[in-house]
């Protein structure tokens, strides 16, 4: 038998790309599935130095 998980907090990273949307629509069905909140982060590609 598997054991219960409670899932409290979701994070998400995101680039605002259409993967990271669909990600999302993911993130927050399965938030309201396990009543958790949603925490977005937002992430940027690295600058190389000049």
């Amino acid at each position: 038998m598997l054991p219960k998980i409670s899932i409290k907090k979701i994070l998400h990273a995101t680039d605002l790309s259409d993967n990271a949307r669909h990600a999302f629509a993911y993130a927050v069905s399965l938030a309201e599935m396990v009543n958790a909140r949603i925490a977005l982060l937002h992430v940027l590609p690295q600058e190389s130095a000049p």
